[in-house]
């Protein structure tokens, strides 16, 4: 299912959240498990990972900073930059 109240129009279904990553011009597919306050399990098919990102970002407006470090920080590493 599209979900029409995100801007990337990104999936969600059986519990988990679809989103594509753009590194290095290369499409990264994940398939995600958010919690509150940040808590994410990433599945990335295409690199045969699981990353998992435990935070406490409760009622900071911070919940989605483990999105932003894997695509700023984990992902390029794991891409060779």
């Amino acid at each position: 299912m599209n979900l029409e109240n995100t801007s990337d129009k990104n999936g969600y279904g059986y519990l988990w959240w679809h989103h594509t990553y753009l590194i290095n011009g290369k499409e990264i597919k994940s398939i995600e498990a958010r919690g509150a306050g940040g808590q994410y399990i990433f599945v990335i098919p295409k690199l045969k990972i699981v990353a998992v990102i435990t935070s406490g970002n409760y009622r900071n407006k911070n919940s989605q900073q483990p999105e932003r470090i894997l695509e700023k920080y984990i992902l390029p590493v794991l891409m060779g930059k």
